[in-house]
């Protein structure tokens, strides 16, 4: 097993594994995010809830990865869009953890699902139908 940080989920006992270097910041091991890019919107896997992640509740885990640890193995999806509401246009960004078998096709589908609990400026909630291609960060 190797040591990651993973952002918990809000709701349930799921949680998103952070990739040891990205947008998002550097995590090798100690939670130490080095961007301005929290808090950041995860969607959950599990409950499939969206929720926002603090730089604080990140955490260590003896988390099992898939597959060998040579830097490619997937960890985290960041799926972009915007809202389409009239006259609105915000740009939001969610991550979700990757699970085996995952497709982008498969994660734009759960964003759409869940855009609706996002929230935007003005205090209305995201509408969206589709998004840009998600991105998938390896570990």
């Amino acid at each position: 097993m190797t040591l990651v940080c993973v952002v918990p989920c809000l709701y349930c006992d799921g949680r998103a594994i952070l990739p040891r270097q990205s947008r998002l910041g550097k995590f090798q091991g100690l939670p130490n995010p080095t961007t301005a890019s929290w808090p950041a919107m995860f969607l959950c896997r599990k409950c499939e809830r969206t929720y926002l992640g603090l730089a604080g509740t990140i955490r260590p885990s003896d988390e099992q990865l898939p597959g060998p640890m040579s830097g490619h193995v997937p960890a985290l999806w960041q799926i972009e869009f915007e809202c389409e509401r009239e006259n609105c246009g915000e740009p939001h960004v969610l991550y979700s953890r990757w699970l085996e078998g995952d497709t982008a096709g498969r994660v734009e589908a759960l964003a759409v699902s869940a855009s609706s609990q996002v929230p935007c400026r003005d205090g209305h909630s995201v509408q969206i139908a589709s998004t840009k291609e998600p991105e998938m960060w390896p570990y």
